[in-house]
C-alpha cells in the first residue's frame, strides 16, 4: 500500500516537471530503481494510451518476452481475438505499444491475442509458407526494402490488417469469426496484393461464401477500368490454414 502511495505521489509531481528526492534505506533502492526504469506506455484501449509500471513485482501474467518486442519504433503488432460472442466482429487493432489484454474487447471470450510484426530477434512473424505463397502469386521476392521487384514485412502487415477491416469481409465470415482466429486469402496476383488494402476496403473486391473473388462493377463505373482486376472474378480464393 505504501509503495504504490508513494509510486502515485512521485509521477504526479515528475508529470508536472517537479524534480523529486526519494528518500529511502540503501536496501530498497533496487526496488525503487526496477520501478523507475519500467514506467512505460501501454495501449489501453483503442485511442487510449495510458502508462504502467510494467514489471514482475507490479505485473502479473506480464508476457514480458512477446510485449518487450513492442515500444520499440520499427515494430507494430495485430491484435485480434481468437473467437467471437456477437455477429458484429470488430476484434481487430493494431498498437506499437504493449497492450491490455481487453484492448479490443472487455468480454471475457473475447481475450486479445498480439501477433508482433517482428520477434526479438529482428526477424518477421510471418510463416515462411506464407510469404512464398504471395511470392509465387505476385512474382514479388521478399526483401527487408520493398521496390518495384519486392515487398517487405510492412507491405504484408498493411494487405492483411486491410482484410480485416473490410465490412463485407466480417460480414461473411461472421461465423467462422466467433469460433477461430481470422483466415487470411493469399493474393492471387501483385496487382491484387499492392492494391487490394484500397479495393477491398472500398468494396470494390470481396470474397463470397464459396471463397471465390468477386469484383465489383462499381470499380469501372467509378474509374473506368479495373482489367487487370476483372480477369480474377470468379477465382477460388487460397486461405491459407497457417495465417490466423
Amino acid at each position: 500500500g505504501k509503495t504504490f502511495t508513494a509510486l502515485a505521489v512521485i509521477k504526479y509531481y515528475e508529470n508536472r516537471n517537479k524534480t523529486v528526492l526519494v528518500l529511502c534505506p540503501k536496501k530498497l533502492s533496487e526496488n525503487w530503481n526496477t520501478y523507475k526504469d519500467n514506467y512505460v506506455k501501454v495501449t489501453y484501449r483503442p485511442f487510449d494510451d495510458r502508462y504502467i509500471y510494467y514489471c514482475p513485482e507490479m505485473v502479473d501474467w506480464g508476457r514480458f518476452a512477446l510485449m518487450n518486442t513492442l515500444g520499440r519504433q520499427d515494430n507494430i503488432a495485430l491484435v485480434v481475438t481468437r473467437q467471437a460472442i456477437t455477429d458484429n466482429w470488430a476484434n481487430a487493432f493494431l498498437s506499437k505499444e504493449i497492450v491490455d489484454d481487453s484492448m479490443v474487447s472487455n468480454r471475457t471470450k473475447e481475450r486479445g491475442y498480439v501477433f508482433p510484426l517482428y520477434l526479438d530477434n529482428g526477424f518477421p512473424n510471418i510463416s515462411s509458407d506464407f510469404l512464398n505463397k504471395i511470392a509465387g502469386t505476385t512474382g514479388l521476392s521478399f526483401s527487408k526494402r520493398p521496390s518495384e521487384t519486392t515487398f517487405d514485412a510492412m507491405k504484408v502487415f498493411d494487405y492483411i490488417y486491410a482484410i480485416l477491416f473490410s465490412n463485407k469481409y466480417r460480414s461473411m465470415y461472421k461465423d467462422q469469426l466467433k469460433a477461430d482466429f481470422p483466415h487470411i486469402p493469399v493474393p492471387s496476383d501483385r496487382s491484387v496484393f499492392l492494391g487490394f488494402h484500397t479495393l477491398f476496403d472500398g468494396g470494390y473486391i470481396t470474397i463470397d461464401e464459396d471463397y471465390r473473388i468477386d469484383v465489383s462493377r462499381r470499380l469501372h463505373e467509378d474509374y473506368g477500368n479495373g482489367r487487370d482486376y476483372y480477369k480474377y472474378h470468379g477465382q477460388k480464393a487460397d486461405l491459407s490454414n497457417d495465417q490466423k
